[in-house]
């Protein structure tokens, strides 16, 4: 028999939650803080909700689906986190806050048809 220790491990956490039913939860702390951070602010909601008036049509997206269907390589099972090229707000930078809001995983799209009030 072969005994391996992975690089990464992650402490698993219960807890009942009010409906009786237990909750697990992956408690990555150690590899948030082995992380690179991103200095990157959060927009404030307020004005990303003023940012979407006036527009007759949004589109509302979340990247929590899209980001969690990414398939990975049986070697590459011990790691659960990846990243992207950091210069992507470059690229998308003429579509921010004009077409284009972000917050964390949800995006909205504003298309440039404004209504006439």
């Amino acid at each position: 028999m072969l005994v391996e220790y992975l690089k990464w491990l992650a402490n698993v956490v219960h807890f009942r939650k009010k409906n009786n039913k237990v909750k697990v939860c992956v408690d990555f702390i150690d590899l948030n803080k082995a992380s690179p951070k991103d200095d990157f602010p959060l927009p404030h909601i307020d004005v990303l909700v003023d940012n979407t008036v006036g527009h007759s049509m949004l589109s509302f997206m979340d990247g929590f689906f899209g980001y969690n269907k990414i398939l990975m390589a049986l070697e590459d099972m011990e790691k659960t986190v990846f990243i992207i090229e950091r210069d992507t707000t470059t690229l998308f930078h003429d579509m921010m806050h004009k077409d284009v809001e972000v917050y964390v995983d949800d995006m909205i799209v504003n298309p440039q048809i404004k209504q006439i009030t």
